[in-house]
């Protein structure tokens, strides 16, 4: 039966991704600093409230072809990126 439930929830927060982003982005630690775009590693990133694994990818992707960054405009560009959350990652984040 807790299998059951836990399925249960399971599908409602894929159902509801504003839910299970909320979720997932609380249980992360807050940085007391801002970290290195530049530098970071994927554990770095994701430690970043609002970056997840496709946000960590394109900036992986981006560092390993077009080298480093030297603005954080080219956030701008990743998958799912609004201006809003785009003002709200780049406090998190140095050159």
């Amino acid at each position: 039966m807790i299998v059951f439930a836990g399925t249960l929830i399971n599908i409602g927060l894929q159902k509801n991704l504003r839910l299970f982003d909320w979720l997932h982005v609380t249980q992360k630690k807050t940085l007391a600093t801002a970290i290195n775009i530049n530098r970071a590693t994927v554990e770095d990133l994701l430690k970043v409230p609002g970056v997840g694994f496709k946000t960590a990818e394109f900036i992986l992707e981006y560092r390993h072809t077009k080298g480093s960054f030297t603005s954080l405009e080219p956030l701008r560009q990743a998958r799912g990126m609004s201006p809003q959350r785009y003002e709200r990652l780049i406090k998190y984040f140095k050159l």
